[in-house]
Parts: C-alpha cells; sequence; structure tokens
C-alpha cells in the first residue's frame, strides 16, 4: 500500500512516520470517533510498529468511548492489541462487560 511505502520511505531517511504520526495524532484523540480510534490502532498494528505510549492513549480513549463502539470497532482494536502484543487490561474488562450487555 502508498502508506507502507512511505513508512518504508521515512525508515530509510532514518524518520519513524509512525512515532511523527503519534506525536502530532495523541491531542486529537478524544476528537476521534470509536470508529477512527479501531481504524487508526488497525492501522498501526498493520504496520507492525511498536509506539507503545501512543497505543496506550489511543486504548484509553477507546475504553472511554466504549459504549458508541460496534462490534467491529472491538474486533479492530483487540486485534491490534494482540497483534502487537499489548495487555490492557481496563479495555478488555470494558469489552467483555459490554459485549455481555449486547
Amino acid at each position: 500500500s502508498s502508506l507502507s511505502h512511505l513508512a518504508a520511505k521515512a525508515q530509510e531517511a532514518g524518520v519513524s512516520l509512525m512515532g511523527l504520526v503519534a506525536a502530532r495524532s495523541s491531542g486529537l484523540l478524544s476528537e476521534a470517533t470509536s470508529r477512527d480510534l479501531a481504524g487508526l490502532a488497525w492501522a498501526v498494528a498493520s504496520l507492525a510498529v511498536q509506539e507503545g505510549e501512543f497505543m496506550a492513549e489511543l486504548v484509553d480513549e477507546a475504553t472511554a468511548k466504549i459504549h458508541d463502539a460496534s462490534a467491529m470497532d472491538f474486533a479492530n482494536i483487540s486485534w491490534a492489541l494482540a497483534e502487537l502484543s499489548i495487555q490492557n487490561q481496563p479495555y478488555l474488562a470494558a469489552t467483555s462487560r459490554m459485549i455481555r450487555r449486547k
């Protein structure tokens, strides 16, 4: 994909593309919808980028917006966490509670 190509070019130049994206978007996460957060988590995991602090902020925001999340949002964020070997117990507990209610 073009994003993967751009990330590879940035890496060749010694720049972390996702690091730049994470730094710039961290303050904007509160404005993102559950779907936006899930898509962003999926993108980070698809690129296999280890941006632990950014992902922690993203998952915290997703946990706060759990009531607005769809099944696909749950699936994408859960997959991203698994793919990046991130254990976030508050998100998993909130997801479990929401699944039981639906």
